[in-house]
Protein backbone atom coordinates (compact mmCIF):
# COMPACT_ATOMS: atom_id res chain seq x y z
CA UNK A 1 0.00 0.00 0.00
CA UNK A 2 2.84 2.21 0.80
CA UNK A 3 4.67 1.50 -2.33
CA UNK A 4 1.80 2.70 -4.11
CA UNK A 5 1.27 5.38 -2.59
CA UNK A 6 5.04 6.51 -2.92
CA UNK A 7 4.43 5.52 -6.96
CA UNK A 8 1.64 7.36 -7.65
CA UNK A 9 3.23 10.22 -5.40
CA UNK A 10 6.37 10.49 -7.45
CA UNK A 11 4.50 10.25 -10.75
CA UNK A 12 2.31 13.55 -9.44
CA UNK A 13 5.37 14.97 -8.61
CA UNK A 14 7.04 14.25 -11.88
CA UNK A 15 3.98 15.25 -14.00
CA UNK A 16 3.80 18.86 -12.16
CA UNK A 17 7.24 19.78 -13.20
CA UNK A 18 6.27 19.10 -17.02
CA UNK A 19 3.87 20.47 -19.52
CA UNK A 20 0.95 18.65 -20.83
CA UNK A 21 1.42 19.11 -24.26
CA UNK A 22 4.54 17.48 -24.03
CA UNK A 23 3.65 14.58 -22.06
CA UNK A 24 1.11 13.87 -24.56
CA UNK A 25 3.17 14.30 -27.28
CA UNK A 26 6.03 11.95 -25.80
CA UNK A 27 3.35 9.28 -24.93
CA UNK A 28 2.01 9.03 -28.57
CA UNK A 29 5.20 8.60 -29.89
CA UNK A 30 4.73 12.14 -31.92
CA UNK A 31 1.45 10.98 -33.62
CA UNK A 32 -0.05 14.66 -32.15
CA UNK A 33 3.91 16.20 -32.81
CA UNK A 34 7.02 15.59 -30.71
CA UNK A 35 7.89 17.53 -27.29
CA UNK A 36 10.38 19.63 -29.67
CA UNK A 37 7.42 20.87 -31.56
CA UNK A 38 8.38 18.31 -34.43
CA UNK A 39 5.22 17.77 -36.67
CA UNK A 40 5.06 15.13 -39.18
CA UNK A 41 3.07 16.79 -42.52
CA UNK A 42 1.25 14.57 -45.38
CA UNK A 43 1.69 16.42 -48.60
CA UNK A 44 -1.04 15.00 -51.29
CA UNK A 45 -2.05 16.78 -54.62
CA UNK A 46 -4.15 15.42 -57.64
CA UNK A 47 -2.93 14.89 -60.20
CA UNK A 48 0.50 13.39 -58.37
CA UNK A 49 4.19 13.92 -58.90
CA UNK A 50 3.65 17.97 -58.51
CA UNK A 51 6.74 19.37 -57.22
CA UNK A 52 6.67 21.13 -54.27
CA UNK A 53 8.44 23.87 -51.87
CA UNK A 54 7.77 24.45 -48.58
CA UNK A 55 9.05 28.20 -46.76
CA UNK A 56 8.83 29.75 -43.77
CA UNK A 57 7.41 33.01 -42.67
CA UNK A 58 10.53 34.62 -43.68
CA UNK A 59 10.88 33.24 -46.98
CA UNK A 60 13.46 30.50 -45.97
CA UNK A 61 13.15 27.70 -48.34
CA UNK A 62 12.46 24.53 -45.36
CA UNK A 63 12.62 21.60 -48.19
CA UNK A 64 11.38 20.80 -51.66
CA UNK A 65 10.08 17.60 -53.17
CA UNK A 66 7.41 15.67 -54.92
CA UNK A 67 3.94 14.53 -53.62
CA UNK A 68 3.17 12.77 -52.25
CA UNK A 69 5.93 13.21 -49.58
CA UNK A 70 5.73 13.24 -45.71
CA UNK A 71 8.16 16.03 -44.22
CA UNK A 72 8.86 16.97 -40.71
CA UNK A 73 8.10 21.15 -40.13
CA UNK A 74 8.70 22.63 -36.59
CA UNK A 75 5.64 24.62 -34.92
CA UNK A 76 8.55 26.27 -32.67
CA UNK A 77 9.69 29.72 -34.01
CA UNK A 78 10.92 30.96 -30.25
CA UNK A 79 9.92 30.95 -26.46
CA UNK A 80 5.73 31.42 -26.79
CA UNK A 81 6.03 31.90 -30.44
CA UNK A 82 4.76 29.78 -33.28
CA UNK A 83 6.10 29.34 -37.44
CA UNK A 84 4.07 29.02 -40.00
CA UNK A 85 4.76 27.76 -43.45
CA UNK A 86 3.52 28.38 -47.41
CA UNK A 87 4.07 25.15 -49.52
CA UNK A 88 4.11 25.81 -53.18
CA UNK A 89 2.78 23.04 -55.50
CA UNK A 90 3.70 22.92 -59.17
CA UNK A 91 3.39 20.59 -61.97
CA UNK A 92 3.49 21.46 -65.83
CA UNK A 93 -0.20 22.37 -67.47
CA UNK A 94 -1.30 23.04 -64.19
CA UNK A 95 -1.78 26.66 -62.42
CA UNK A 96 0.75 26.88 -59.45
CA UNK A 97 -0.93 26.92 -55.80
CA UNK A 98 -0.15 28.13 -52.76
CA UNK A 99 -1.47 26.36 -49.91
CA UNK A 100 -0.73 27.71 -46.02
CA UNK A 101 0.00 25.81 -43.10
CA UNK A 102 -0.67 27.94 -40.25
CA UNK A 103 -0.18 26.96 -36.58
CA UNK A 104 -2.97 26.50 -34.07
CA UNK A 105 -2.64 25.70 -30.11
CA UNK A 106 -2.67 22.28 -28.89
CA UNK A 107 -5.34 21.08 -27.24
CA UNK A 108 -3.68 19.42 -24.97
CA UNK A 109 -1.98 22.68 -24.01
CA UNK A 110 -5.13 24.33 -23.29
CA UNK A 111 -6.72 21.52 -21.11
CA UNK A 112 -4.34 19.14 -20.14
CA UNK A 113 -2.17 21.67 -18.16
CA UNK A 114 -5.51 22.67 -16.44
CA UNK A 115 -5.22 19.24 -15.37
CA UNK A 116 -1.99 18.13 -15.22
CA UNK A 117 1.06 20.50 -15.56
CA UNK A 118 -0.31 23.53 -14.31
CA UNK A 119 1.33 27.20 -14.27
CA UNK A 120 4.69 25.01 -15.14
CA UNK A 121 3.47 23.64 -18.03
CA UNK A 122 1.29 26.57 -19.52
CA UNK A 123 4.63 29.50 -18.90
CA UNK A 124 7.33 27.25 -19.18
CA UNK A 125 7.69 23.90 -20.53
CA UNK A 126 5.13 23.90 -23.33
CA UNK A 127 6.23 27.43 -24.77
CA UNK A 128 10.05 26.40 -24.77
CA UNK A 129 9.41 22.93 -26.12
CA UNK A 130 7.24 24.21 -28.99
CA UNK A 131 4.85 21.57 -27.85
CA UNK A 132 2.12 24.14 -27.54
CA UNK A 133 1.43 24.50 -30.99
CA UNK A 134 0.59 21.99 -33.72
CA UNK A 135 0.12 22.02 -37.65
CA UNK A 136 -2.05 20.53 -40.09
CA UNK A 137 -1.27 16.88 -40.29
CA UNK A 138 -2.94 15.95 -43.99
CA UNK A 139 -2.62 19.15 -46.84
CA UNK A 140 -4.42 17.76 -49.90
CA UNK A 141 -5.03 19.64 -52.84
CA UNK A 142 -6.05 19.47 -56.49
CA UNK A 143 -4.30 21.49 -59.18
CA UNK A 144 -6.42 23.24 -61.21
CA UNK A 145 -5.53 22.20 -65.43
CA UNK A 146 -4.17 25.56 -67.09
CA UNK A 147 -6.50 27.14 -70.02
CA UNK A 148 -4.45 25.85 -73.03
CA UNK A 149 -7.27 27.60 -75.67
CA UNK A 150 -8.51 31.36 -75.91
CA UNK A 151 -11.73 31.67 -76.99
CA UNK A 152 -11.33 34.46 -79.13
CA UNK A 153 -11.11 33.11 -82.72
CA UNK A 154 -7.95 35.02 -83.68
CA UNK A 155 -5.17 33.81 -81.31
CA UNK A 156 -3.38 31.89 -81.28
CA UNK A 157 -0.93 29.95 -78.18
CA UNK A 158 2.24 28.69 -78.73
CA UNK A 159 3.25 25.86 -76.10
CA UNK A 160 6.04 23.64 -75.94
CA UNK A 161 4.97 19.52 -75.98
CA UNK A 162 5.86 19.16 -72.30
CA UNK A 163 3.62 21.51 -71.08
CA UNK A 164 0.65 19.98 -72.73
CA UNK A 165 -1.23 17.44 -70.73
CA UNK A 166 -1.82 13.71 -72.16
CA UNK A 167 -5.37 13.97 -72.78
CA UNK A 168 -5.03 16.85 -74.92
CA UNK A 169 -2.36 15.59 -77.29
CA UNK A 170 -4.74 13.75 -79.14
CA UNK A 171 -6.51 17.04 -80.17
CA UNK A 172 -3.23 18.81 -81.29
CA UNK A 173 -2.69 19.89 -84.79
CA UNK A 174 0.84 19.77 -86.40
CA UNK A 175 1.91 22.79 -88.36
CA UNK A 176 4.63 23.15 -90.75
CA UNK A 177 6.85 25.63 -91.86
CA UNK A 178 7.82 26.18 -95.49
Amino acid sequence: MKRSLVCLLAAALCCSFTGCATIINDLSGGSSGTSNGNYPVTLNSEPGEAQYCIKDTEGKVVCEGKTPATVKLNARKAYFKGKDYVVTFKKDGYDDLAYPIKRTLNGWYLGGNLLIGGLIGYLIVDPATGAMWRLEKNVKVTLKQKELLKSEADSITILTLESVPMELRSRMIRLTVR
